[in-house]
């Protein structure tokens, strides 16, 4: 996904930059290890001051994105593409890199071949537990994984999963890939066997709007306040391109218990700020303690204006998410499902247990 920019749109330069590269990371396009341009490439590319991508990067980098190299360059950190290929590698490559690795860290054999039995002894998960990067993106992820697998899942913040090491009792993980080297506290069998998840590309949703032909309204309805924080950084660029208006809508999500649908209109600036989830890969209990302390926003919607279905209608498209989709009715309606096809068959494919019969619950 290059990175594009709309100089006219109010969404800044810089926060474009970035909420693309956070994007393209959480699909993949942007794998570990993957060197950004420069600033003076990028900014060339772009028409713009090399300041403002100092900016995105700095930001980037502050946040554990990105990391800074030798001679000023900015690499991506997560660990997809750090992990092995299942296409090219049989059982015999795999036991020599395990021995390896075990000689290199000065492991006896004996201890290898322990471990490794007691991880293929250890009893099948019973349910899914989805490491959230914030509650309103663990519903949509919850909401998806039920869709395609018919079983529940529950869903929860490393943070609590800190606080609360026995959630993790008979999980199978479905971690976001972004977020799974920041799990080194889990025992040696959940992080061998957890499921890292890739989100799905975008750049087919953004040539639509890009090939209207006429300036249009496009609205955006979720149930996650950070993620439309996200794709406004995201859709600038194409929404601009055409001089069309982008038109944010959350739907309180759970429902109420009256069943009612109730959605908040937003603007591009009403957008929450972001969760600082990268930064939890701070090292040291008095880092993660600090870091406890600070919870995530609440009740940042709560003076924006209520709207109608008929709103919704009034735009010319209307981009929905997993939830909002089957809730409402629009005649030109575009659904993007959050987890890429490769995910979700990766989570078809795990075995589950009978169920227990005490499931973790959220409090």
């Amino acid at each position: 996904m290059p990175i594009r920019i709309n100089k006219k749109v109010e969404v800044p330069a810089y926060e474009q930059i970035r909420q693309q590269v956070i994007f393209g990371i959480a699909t993949g396009e942007y794998p570990a290890g993957f060197v950004m341009p420069s600033r003076t490439q990028l900014a060339r590319k772009l028409g713009i001051n090399p300041n403002t991508v100092s900016r995105a990067y700095g930001e980037l980098s502050d946040k554990r994105w990105l990391v800074r190299q030798k001679g000023a360059r900015f690499v991506v950190v997560h660990p997809r593409g750090s992990l092995p290929d299942p296409k090219t590698e049989n059982i015999d490559t795999l036991i020599i890199r395990l021995l390896k690795a075990a000689r290199a860290h000065g492991l006896p054999t004996a201890d290898l071949v322990a471990g490794v039995q007691a991880l293929a002894t250890a009893d099948p998960p019973d349910h899914f537990l989805i490491v959230e990067p914030e509650p309103r993106l663990g519903e949509l992820l919850k909401y998806e994984v039920r869709q395609a697998t018919g079983q529940h899942a529950v869903s929860y913040s490393i943070p609590e999963l800190w606080q609360r090491p026995q959630l993790l009792k008979g999980a199978a993980l479905l971690v976001p890939a972004y977020l799974a080297d920041l799990l080194d506290f889990l025992p040696v069998h959940q992080q061998a066997s957890l499921t890292r998840l890739v989100y799905a590309p975008f750049g087919g949703f953004l040539d639509h709007v890009r090939n209207l032909k006429q300036p249009s309204i496009i609205g955006m309805l979720s149930v996650t306040g950070p993620g439309m924080k996200t794709m406004d950084g995201v859709f600038a660029e194409s929404i601009g391109s055409g001089h069309h208006q982008l038109i944010p809508f959350l739907l309180e999500w759970p429902l109420p218990k009256t069943g009612k649908i109730v959605i908040s209109k937003l603007t591009s600036k009403d957008l929450p700020p972001d969760i600082d989830i990268r930064v939890l890969g701070l090292k040291g209990s008095a880092a993660r303690n600090a870091l406890l302390a600070v919870p995530p926003p609440q009740g940042w919607a709560s003076h924006l204006p209520i709207t109608t279905e008929d709103d919704l209608r009034a735009v010319d498209v209307l981009f929905t998410d997993s939830i909002t989709n089957g809730l409402v009715h629009h005649p030109h309606c575009i659904k993007y499902r959050l987890l890429s096809d490769e995910s979700l068959r990766e989570i078809a494919a795990i075995k589950l247990a009978a169920k227990q019969e005490v499931m973790p619950v959220k409090v």
